[in-house]
């Protein structure tokens, strides 16, 4: 903002022309032109007065900042997440059924990020863990089962998912196991 302080008083103190300022504050002519012009329209003269804030002669020069009224509807975040709590609803689920009764509404990488800030600020609180590298390991198996093709049988089988985590890397093992038996 401060070059169009420069510019007003190149053009009050000296017979630059708008090209000439323009070269001299390395800007384009026609940028110095719209300063120029914006402040003839409002009334804007140099010297301007003693401790004119630039946010006055920006509100001057361009009117009052125009603030981004958002339309589209926002769901109701915390019944996402009591959904998302239910076994097999997801971040995709919710947001196709979003989309199914607004069709207006966000995109999904949209929706999950306004879920992802909403959830930082207003969700389940955690307590960040430091895990020293070789130090610890978590192993479970995985809540819903899937289905595999038994290579003897060749017919359908349920599996068990059998999921291992390392605590500093976060590097993750999954594997398929017939059942959750010790020798598994």
């Amino acid at each position: 903002m401060r070059v169009l302080w420069d510019v007003l008083r190149l053009s009050a103190e000296s017979d630059l022309s708008v090209r000439g300022i323009g070269r001299a504050l390395g800007i384009s002519h026609s940028t110095v032109l719209g300063y120029l012009r914006r402040a003839k329209a409002a009334g804007v003269h140099w010297p301007l007065p003693e401790g004119m804030p630039e946010a006055k002669l920006k509100a001057l020069l361009y009117g009052p900042p125009e603030v981004a009224k958002e339309t589209r509807p926002l769901p109701d975040w915390s019944e996402v997440e009591r959904k998302m709590q239910v076994k097999g609803f997801t971040r995709r689920l919710m947001w196709e059924r979003y989309r199914r009764d607004h069709s207006d509404g966000y995109g999904y990488s949209k929706f999950c990020a306004l879920y992802s800030a909403w959830k930082k600020e207003f969700g389940q609180v955690t307590v960040p863990m430091d895990h020293p590298a070789g130090h610890s390991a978590f192993v479970d198996y995985a809540g819903m089962r899937l289905e595999a093709i038994d290579q003897l049988t060749r017919k359908r089988r349920r599996v068990e998912t059998f999921v291992g985590v390392l605590g500093f890397s976060n590097y993750l093992y999954v594997e398929a196991t017939w059942t959750q038996r010790l020798g598994d």
